[in-house]
């Protein structure tokens, strides 16, 4: 039982020095798929605003439009309406990223909406950098936008029709669209185009076509540095029995003995001291992470059989 005992103590050593090692480092999470509407919706008019007097000066004295509509548009080459899409700080949990993004934008439907050649129309998404707050026919000065990587809408005919954007060229390396404002306005295309659009923002008709965007997005998971080595566990050496001197052979009947030192002192048996080593194999792959530790658990069974072995049986050999 003792012998056991020694070797169940320093197999348990072992799994302590191999207990160190870390965990793979984690892979993305399961593919999530959401829709998302923005949480603020402005437009702009913007008929001067490329003047000296600036946006606001040369506007219609009153809102041409039904409120509960955003609207895009040019008259004969000259830019008069601009819109903008702002996306809340919690519209996607954190660390998510997209690898699908689309925007839809369904054509309002009522005719004072006043959809005019919607096939027509050179309709791009840009991204600004300025948060904005919910607002119909703004006077100020829109906010400035980024079309460096601008991205044409698609227009799509039939009963309902819309207009469909692929966001990812514009959501950058995160691909996130929380916290994004997006641009909606006209293509630079020859002069003397005429086309506007209308996308319906309050209408509480059931049947009603909002502005959406449908994201499909992992969510990394969190991720444990690699050490460049595992600490070192050092295996405390099992006792070792002192073993008996030699033993004197029997004298024959009637010869004279000589006499025996009883006390000498036997040979002394240096202690052995085990000590473990576990060095990390970087990259975490399963079958070295495995064999590490079967091989650290066979030395430690090896060392406990060694050195609780009966010693006696050396002098025999």
């Amino acid at each position: 039982m003792k012998r056991w005992g020694q070797r169940a103590v320093a197999a348990a050593a072992v799994a302590t020095a191999v207990a160190g090692w870390p965990a793979p480092v984690g892979a993305s999470s399961a593919q999530h798929n959401t829709t998302i509407r923005p949480s603020a919706q402005a437009w702009y008019w913007t008929v001067g605003c490329g003047s000296l007097v600036g946006c606001g000066v040369v506007a219609a004295p009153i809102d041409p439009f039904p409120a509960g509509a955003l609207h895009v548009g040019v008259i004969a080459g000259v830019q008069f309406a601009t819109a903008y899409l702002g996306f809340g700080d919690k519209a996607m949990p954190a660390g998510a990223q997209s690898s699908k993004a689309t925007l839809t934008l369904p054509l309002a439907t009522d005719p004072s909406a006043a959809v005019v050649n919607a096939s027509s129309a050179q309709l791009e998404v840009c991204t600004t950098d300025e948060l904005i707050t919910s607002a119909d026919y703004a006077l100020s000065a829109p906010p400035p936008v980024n079309c460096r990587h601008g991205v044409l809408a698609t227009y799509h005919g039939g009963a309902k029709p819309s207009f469909t954007v692929n966001l990812l060229p514009l959501l950058g390396a995160h691909h996130s669209l929380a916290g994004r404002t997006l641009a909606l306005l006209p293509a630079a295309k020859p002069a003397l185009q005429t086309w506007q659009v209308a996308f319906d923002t309050k209408s509480t008709a059931p049947a009603a076509a909002r502005i959406t965007a449908q994201v499909s997005y992992r969510i990394r998971a969190a991720t444990q540095p690699v050490p460049s080595t595992a600490p070192v566990a050092s295996v405390p050496s099992a006792p070792v029995p002192s073993a008996p001197g030699p033993v004197p052979p029997m004298p024959a009947p009637g010869a004279a003995t000589a006499p025996v030192n009883v006390g000498a002192a036997p040979p002394v048996v240096a202690p052995v001291t085990i000590a473990a080593h576990t060095t990390l194999i970087k990259g975490g792959r399963y079958g070295l992470v495995w064999a590490v530790p079967l091989g650290l658990l066979l030395l430690g069974w090896l060392v406990g059989s060694t050195a609780t072995r009966d010693l006696r049986s050396l002098g025999r050999d």
